[in-house]
């Protein structure tokens, strides 16, 4: 079989994050075909360029293994996958397949990783496939017959035997999970062919008649005749599929006997009798269990035809519910056949209900203890989407039984109705304010939640849009569809567990794709999911409803098609021109539901609700006169209707005197606004203007406020009104108002036209109320109710928790935080924007700021509206500035505190004083106002930032890496472009996204950019496309322009006119307006990877993956010059100075480099300062400075006019930078990372966050103790070696400069005089520790990197280990070499070396998983030992000489004894990554490791070498641990840039009780372990201790350390440190 791989693509982290756009580690892998061995060379999470080519069977072996290159040690193996190459074909089938990598853990046993790796097979010959031409005659005609009766299509032939359906089918699954499947598959695929042919046609008439009687007999009983209704419509239509198809399987057959069977037993005279009966008596009398078991049996009925429909019309349906359970469709006949047997016994035994419908659902299987626990993070995780409590409907405020009849059975009708007969997914029903839509929505709401077909239901309220407006609405559908669908819950949280920003998403764009349509692929449900949207006019102003409207005009078509929407509203002239003549929309206009229809319903909903007041009326206006008085008033309004009943009712007067004020002859009541003012008139004379006033002034109030509240707290929030006056005014609205007979319930208008009547002066006339004064009234009370703020307001009991693990959270926030002081924290700022400027105002928030700030993030963290707090803060920023600057500059600095303690703050309210405020940097203004009143904290001694980090706001809502930004012209807004396939337009100001997600691309969007009129975007993505979108609307204007080449980068001439990108090798200019090709720039020789337009138009700049920029003359389309080469490794950036004078350009080697335009000579040399690639690279608008963006997490800011200094530093992302920007002003800073966040910074701020720092600057790889036990020796990725005092962890004197490329190892005379050094530039140095100046060397002689050296016990040899695969021994004299030693295996690998202590010998770790020994006078081979299954990556050897211990990448530490060359007991197993370096101590007690997994482990070796000991506190890879020369401390060095040293004797005594009772705070708080994680520090059953900052983050130390140096050197004080139960002890001062 001839085959091909290719795609393939790896990914790897619990979130499944794609590597980014510019890798700053490079994934390979190897692919073994039956020994075929070939190399993909690149797996960069977007899906690698290569295909592979293969001939071998389908049973042969297929291995794919994945490995990471690395700079520093040898490339690291992260698991394999394998299996015979049929095996993946048949989960791939020319798509796709996606597998996890395995590795084998501590034990040796295979174990399964975060990682996967993905790719596609594609079958270019197959002699399996090819042969099938060639079959016997027989199997040529099964085959044949397969394919068409497995869609429904009859057969001339009939079998000789019939298999059941899902018999075949069962068959046919087992079938393809073997190998080799091809045969068998065809041969029982054409059994189920047979099977659907053998069925013979069902009694349908007899059943249909039946049904239809039962119809007939129920449409006496309310309760039933919906249901019995829907049942015999939806047989109906199934019978259209059925009826002409014969032939069908014995399963079908059985389900027709078992409904048959269901109406025979009603149609029994003595069900007959029992069902007159029910009929006869009055509603109020019927037995209702007996009613309840009628309507069931009616509903499982309808269940049953919807089976039938799915079974009969959608072979696809069935395809898909295959993969779940083959015999889903024969237990589901079973399931409903015993759910009709016991409604039957439950009928004639006239017992309780005791049975529920059975739905088709597809099931899961048992849970398993994990699953539960996965289960339970899925409730928590879904629970906290955001979603509107009270927004779903109200089977309260439906129609009452028998009325509107008609247009609900046709809601019914087109909702049971299956997709092929019915293409319109909304039904949409519209018509004017009070015309009764919502009751009508809210009965046909409950219909189908009877029926468990209802979905969601979602009721608008222009009363309470802050928290159930069209940013709640999908979010709140999904949520409610995820407890409906036990399916959608299990996709939903497969969305959102790997993307948390989601779940606070509140983009209505970004919910319907991620919420609805993601989750919706896998829903397996037969019949109708309905969902009911009320009162769609009432989410917002048309801007508002803009997305959602759009959605639901164009993409609600991407739901399944048995989903039905029905929508209300009023005909607003938007939502008209966006549903009106869509073809997937169905519009009913209430106006033309037949008239005397509308009569009847409104005469009986009257007569209803005024029963108890017949009698009086009638004695007035006898014959229900009194009624048709009111139906013809009404004019076809029930809520003219509604609102006269409810007046009528109302005590104190007549309901003759209520009626006659509305119906005398004299009085206009005809509509909604006569009929309000006349009840109003009622209540509140005309003629009393202190009641009018009164009453105006409580109800602006009322409409003023953003969110309803209750009588018990209106009046908190109503400045100058008592609880009494409140009262006696609202209390007599009962007709108008809902909420004032109640203390709890919010009070809010019965109907919105009573709000627009109130609202409007022409309207309601003396009535009228002017809301926009309110505002200041309502500031003032806001700012009073905070007064009641204080300190741990909910009496939280432990600072171990986060807020979602506090159990009686809620209760605790019912208690102790009201509904007026939630509504105060929530809404102050939203009507000061409204007010004034204000002098009273002005003090109160000045007393706010200053006294309640933190007591108010407290409410906001327990109540999840933590991101109030920042665009809150931004109102009084701008209300109050011109006014009072130090109010406006803390509320400034207060933004700052909220986005950089953003974690702490949302996650853990005692965490702001423990955690947040001790962090707070120096210059801080609120750190000098708060700090001291909370004094019991940490205390940061060294190592406080100075300034905050710029950052000004953290955005999240992408979920995959931020490839892209660009500013718009003005600078108002951003674009982004980002791995998940989409592009977000952002407002700078805000942080909201305005447009979008756009999601239109198939792969990752690499590069976005503004045209310069601002009008237009340009985006270039992997999926080969350009695509160009409307700024202001989000659409689609040109493209996809298409290529065969992923896009890089993509760039907009000056003048707009051309739009330039990099594909492939070339550069391509095109027409921006017709997409026609202009020019192509050839010259690249690899990917290009960035473009520019110089400021004038005149030249364009391109650098690539050949390590070349490149200049070209947009004019004559030449280079200018000579391509520009002085990177080392690929271009990922060019950028042009705004004087177009200068091209800065960054590679993955790390470096920045400037070049001037007209000569390509280089204007500096390489620009150094990051220890990762720079990816990215902006000039400020002055072109005074360089931003560059940089795989190693840090943003810089380079001086132009000083040389190129570096100005600072910003840190704060958590993975690579993959792009930066500036606005155009200047002002700030935005940047996009892996971490899938943007953050925006404010580029005028000093940024120098912590003090320099004189040491190293990237990743340290080598490390010792000098002989006198109070220096340390360091080497790094650097280049430089530095000495350290051990006492004061500062450095010794100056660097030691000479090696041109990254040290590798170290090693020290024993008199301490001397330093020996390898590196990877092939030399060996010595060095004086005196003088600090290189005194021999280089050696040269080994072609690659010299990895390991280590100095003979005499001090007269060195030994070094190369990746050229030899060994050799240097005189250290002459610097000869005295022995090469090239051991026959493969080079490369570390190359692992090591002295025996008596000189004598020395081993070599090579590069085929041995150990060689050898002796060091001869250079003869003695013996090899063997048992590692990986490469070795360290050696050393006892003290006594009789024991060796070695460490690999199989992530194992082995002992061999010398004289036998066998192992001493089972390898150890305590480290989950390669073990990286071993030391035994120098009394031969202990031996210590280190590993990529950031773990020191101490093992015993008296006593067999068991783990005594483990020491955490790297948060990377360990590279060298080293023993004190008196053995009593351990010094370690790390990829995470720190040396750290530990406390060997502190530890071995630490259980001792007399020791233990005198352990300072710290050794308290640390001596039972910790770790570190998304910046908590955790105990060792993960409570949280404390936070620290992205800058303090690897540096905080703990029990065992003695000292930690490092960039950003930080020592905590914990001497007044209370935590746990005591942290509320923290509260040092009574504010």
């Amino acid at each position: 079989m001839k085959f091909t791989i290719g795609h393939l693509k790896y990914t790897e982290g619990d979130d499944g994050t794609l590597w980014p756009k510019f890798p700053s580690r490079k994934i390979y892998a190897k692919i073994n075909v039956g020994g075929d061995v070939k190399k993909c060379r690149s797996l960069d999470g977007r899906g690698g360029h290569e295909t592979l080519s293969f001939d071998s069977p389908g049973s042969a072996m297929l291995k794919i293994q994945v490995y990471e290159e690395h700079s520093i040690r040898r490339d690291r193996f992260l698991g394999s996958i394998e299996k015979t190459v049929e095996s993946f074909r048949a989960g791939s089938n020319g798509e796709t397949v996606s597998a996890n990598l395995f590795k084998q853990n501590a034990s040796g046993d295979l174990q399964a990783h975060q990682r996967t790796v993905s790719f596609a097979i594609h079958v270019v010959s197959d002699p399996v496939d090819e042969s099938l031409d060639n079959k016997p005659e027989p199997l040529q005609e099964t085959a044949k017959l397969s394919a068409p009766n497995i869609k429904g299509q009859p057969s001339n032939e009939k079998p000789e035997s019939t298999p059941t359906v899902s018999s075949s089918i069962n068959t046919a699954t087992t079938a393809v999970a073997s190998e080799p499947a091809a045969t068998q598959v065809v041969d029982c695929i054409a059994d189920a062919g047979k099977a659907y042919e053998a069925l013979e046609r069902p009694p349908w008439e007899d059943l249909l008649s039946k049904v239809e009687r039962f119809n007939r007999l129920m449409s006496a009983i309310a309760e039933i005749h919906p249901y019995s209704k829907a049942a015999w419509g939806i047989l109906s239509a199934a019978s259209k599929f059925m009826i002409d198809q014969t032939n069908r399987d014995d399963s079908i057959k059985e389900l027709l006997a078992v409904l048959n069977g269901v109406y025979d037993f009603l149609e029994e005279a003595s069900q007959l009798e029992s069902i007159n009966k029910l009929i006869a008596k009055t509603e109020g009398l019927r037995f209702d269990a007996q009613v309840k078991i009628l309507a069931l049996l009616a509903q499982q009925t309808t269940e049953c035809a919807h089976f039938i429909c799915a079974y009969a019309a959608d072979t696809n349906f069935w395809e898909r519910t295959l993969k779940h359970s083959v015999s889903e469709a024969d237990q589901k006949i079973k399931e409903y056949q015993e759910t009709f047997n016991k409604l039957k016994a439950d009928f004639q035994n006239h017992t309780v209900l005791r049975t529920n419908v059975t739905v088709l659902q597809i099931k899961f299987a048992t849970l398993s203890t994990h699953d539960k626990l996965d289960t339970l993070a899925m409730d928590i995780a879904i629970d906290k989407i955001p979603h509107a409590p009270g927004s779903r409907h109200n089977s309260d405020k439906g129609c009452l039984p028998n009325t509107r009849l008609g247009i609900i059975d046709e809601i019914m009708d087109w909702a049971n109705q299956p997709p092929s007969v019915s293409a319109s997914q909304i039904f949409w029903l519209t018509g004017v304010a009070g015309s009764g839509k919502s009751a009508i929505a809210h009965t046909v709401a409950h219909r189908f939640q009877a029926m468990r077909r209802l979905g969601s239901s979602f009721c608008f309220d222009v009363a309470s849009q802050a928290v159930r407006g069209p940013q709640h609405l999908f979010s709140t559908i999904s949520w409610n569809l995820a407890n409906f669908d036990l399916m959608w819950k299990q996709e939903l949280w497969a969305v959102i567990k790997d993307a948390p920003a989601l779940q606070s998403s509140l983009s209505v764009i970004e919910q319907f794709e991620s919420f609805l349509v993601s989750p919706a692929k896998m829903l397996k449900m037969a019949g109708p999911v309905v969902v009911v949207i009320d009162a769609l006019d009432e989410c917002g102003d048309p801007a508002v409803r803009k997305p959602l409207l759009m959605i639901l005009s164009e993409r609600i078509v991407e739901l399944p098609a048995n989903f039905r929407v029905l929508i209300t509203s009023r005909p607003e002239p938007d939502i008209l021109e966006a549903l009106q003549g869509q073809a997937h929309v169905l519009c009913k206009h209430m106006e033309t539901i037949d008239e005397v229809s509308t009569r009847n319903d409104i005469s009986q909903f009257i007569q209803t609700e005024l029963a108890r007041k017949k009698a009086a009326l009638d004695e007035e206006w006898p014959d229900k006169a009194w009624c048709q008085l009111l139906v013809d008033r009404s004019e076809g309004l029930f809520q003219w209707a509604f609102t006269a009943c409810l007046f009528i009712k109302e005590d104190f007067y007549t309901p003759v005197e209520r009626l006659r004020t509305l119906v005398e002859p004299s009085v206009q009541t005809r509509n909604l606004d006569v009929l309000y003012f006349r009840i109003l008139e009622q209540k509140i004379s005309a003629n009393d203007q202190a009641k009018i006033d009164r009453f105006v002034s409580i109800m602006r109030t009322v409409l003023t406020l953003k969110k309803p509240l209750p009588m018990s707290a209106l009046h908190r929030i109503s400045l100058g009104k008592s609880a009494g006056n409140i009262r006696a005014v609202l209390q007599p609205l009962g007709a108008l108002l809902s909420g004032v007979t109640s203390e709890s319930n919010p009070i809010q208008t019965l109907h919105t036209s009573f709000r627009d009547f109130l609202t409007n002066k022409d309207r309601s006339g003396c009535f009228y109320v002017e809301t926009g004064t309110e505002h200041h009234n309502i500031v003032s009370a806001c700012l009073e109710i905070m007064k009641g703020l204080k300190f741990n307001i909910c009496q939280l009991e432990t600072s171990f928790q986060r807020n979602k693990d506090v159990t009686d959270l809620d209760t605790k926030i019912q208690q102790h935080i009201s509904p007026y002081i939630l509504y105060a924290c929530q809404f102050w700022a939203d009507h000061l924007k409204r007010t004034d400027f204000n002098n009273a105002i002005c003090a109160g928030l000045k007393e706010f700021m200053d006294s309640r700030l933190l007591y108010w993030l407290e409410v906001l963290s327990l109540t999840k509206f933590v991101k109030v707090a920042v665009s809150s803060l931004g109102t009084l920023i701008a209300w109050i500035q011109d006014h009072d600057s130090e109010t406006a500059a803390l509320a400034s600095d207060s933004q700052q505190f909220i986005a950089t303690f953003w974690p702490v703050i949302t996650e853990s309210v005692p965490h702001i004083y423990l955690s947040a405020l001790p962090f707070m940097p120096k210059r801080s203004i609120l750190a000098k106002l708060y700090l001291d009143k909370f004094g019991n904290t940490l205390s940061v001694k060294t190592g406080k930032a100075q300034n905050w980090p710029g950052v000004k706001n953290v955005l999240d809502g992408h979920t995959e890496c931020v490839n892209s930004l660009a500013f718009s012209p003005t600078g108002n807004l951003f674009a982004s472009g980002s791995c998940d396939q989409t592009i977000r337009i952002w407002d700078r100001r805000t942080g909201q996204t305005v447009v979008g997600p756009i999601k239109e691309h198939t792969d990752c969007v690499m590069s976005v950019v503004f045209s310069p009129d601002g009008k237009h975007i340009a985006s270039a993505s992997e999926d080969k496309t350009i695509r160009i979108w409307d700024v202001e609307t989000g659409n689609k204007v040109a493209g996809p322009i298409e290529t065969s080449k992923g896009i890089w980068a993509v760039a907009f001439s000056p003048d707009g006119k051309h739009v330039a990108f990099g594909s492939y090798k070339d550069v391509v200019v095109l027409d921006s307006e017709t997409g026609i090709t202009l020019d192509t720039l050839v010259g690249h020789t690899d990917w290009v990877r960035c473009v520019a337009f110089s400021p004038d138009g005149k030249h364009i700049a391109s650098g690539a993956d050949d390590k070349m920029v490149r200049i070209w003359n947009t004019e004559t389309k030449q280079l200018v010059g000579k391509p520009l080469n002085a990177h080392y490794d690929g271009v990922r950036c060019v950028t042009f100075s705004p004087d177009g004078k200068s091209v800065a350009s960054g590679g993955l080697d790390w470096k920045i480099l400037i070049w001037n335009v007209e000569t390509g000579e280089a204007i500096t040399g390489q620009i150094s300062g990051h220890s990762g690639g720079v990816v990215s690279l902006v000039f400020s608008p002055d072109g005074k400075k360089i931003i560059a963006g940089s795989l190693d997490k840090q943003i810089s800011i380079w001086d132009v006019d000083k040389d190129y200094v570096v100005a600072g530093y910003l840190e704060g992302h958590t993975s690579d930078v993959c792009c930066v920007t500036s606005s155009p002003d200047g002002k700030i800073i935005v940047s996009g990372s892996l971490d899938k966040t943007i953050r925006i910074w404010d580029a005028e701020m000093d940024n120098a966050v912590i003090e320099d720092f004189d040491g190293h600057t990237e990743p340290i790889v080598a490390v010792a103790f000098l002989p006198d036990g109070k220096h340390i020796v360091s080497g790094a990725l650097d280049t430089s070696i530095r000495m350290w005092d051990l006492e004061t962890g500062k450095p010794a004197g100056q660097p030691m400069m000479g090696h041109t490329n990254a040290i590798k190892s170290l090693a020290v005379s024993s008199d301490g005089k001397t330093i020996i050094s390898s590196a990877a530039d092939r030399t060996i140095r010595i060095w004086s520790i005196e003088t600090r100046k290189m005194i021999a060397g280089p050696f040269t002689g080994h072609t690659n990197w010299i990895n390991d050296i280590n100095l003979s016990p005499d001090d007269k040899s060195i030994l070094s280990g190369s990746s050229d695969g030899t060994a050799r021994v240097w005189d250290v004299e002459s610097g000869n070499a005295k022995f090469v030693l090239k051991p026959e295996c493969p080079t490369g690998g570390r190359g692992a070396v090591s002295f025996f202590p008596d000189g004598t010998k020395f081993i070599y770790g090579a590069n085929d998983k041995t150990i060689r020994l050898w002796n060091s006078e001869t250079g003869q081979e003695l013996s090899k030992f063997e048992g590692h299954s990986d490469f070795i990556e360290t050696v050393t050897v006892s003290p006594d000489n009789k024991t060796i211990a070695s460490g690999a990448e199989d992530n194992k530490i082995m002992i061999w004894d010398v004289e036998t060359g066998k192992t001493i007991g089972e390898p150890l197993n305590g480290h989950t990554e390669s073990v990286t370096t071993l030391k035994f101590s120098p009394d031969g007690k202990y031996l210590i490791s280190g590993s990529g997994d950031g773990i020191i482990q101490m093992w015993s070796v008296e006593t067999g070498y068991t783990a005594v000991r483990k020491f955490v506190g790297h948060t990377d890879w360990i590279y060298c641990v080293r023993f004190s020369p008196d053995g009593k401390k351990i010094v370690s060095c790390s990829d995470d840039k720190t040396i750290r040293v530990w406390n060997i004797a502190e530890s071995e005594s630490s259980d001792n009780n007399t020791q233990s009772q005198s352990l300072t705070k710290q050794d308290q708080l640390f001596k039972d372990g910790y770790s570190i994680s998304g910046g908590w520090v955790l105990g060792p059953k993960k409570e949280l201790l404390f936070w620290v900052p992205p800058w303090n983050y690897n540096m905080i130390y703990g029990f065992d350390n003695s000292l930690l140096i490092a960039k950003n050197y930080t020592t905590l004080d914990y001497s007044n440190f209370v935590y746990g139960t005591s942290w509320k002890e923290c509260y040092a001062s009574s504010l």
